[in-house]
C-alpha cells in the first residue's frame, strides 16, 4: 500500500528516494557551478566546506 502523500499528490514513485537518475536531475546554471566546484576541489585534492 502507498504512503498517502503519494495518493493525495497523485506521486507515482517517492519523490526523494535514492533511484533518481542523474538524467532526472534538473541542470540549472547554479547546480552546474557547484558541480564545476566540486570536480575542482576533487582535482586540487583540497579540502572543501559546503554551508547552506
Amino acid at each position: 500500500m502507498k504512503p498517502h502523500y503519494l495518493n493525495f499528490f497523485r506521486f507515482t514513485r517517492e519523490p526523494f528516494g535514492s533511484e533518481l537518475e542523474l538524467d532526472q536531475i534538473l541542470q540549472t546554471a547554479e547546480v552546474v557551478a557547484v558541480a564545476e566546484r566540486f570536480d575542482y576541489t576533487l582535482r586540487l585534492g583540497a579540502v572543501a566546506l559546503v554551508t547552506g
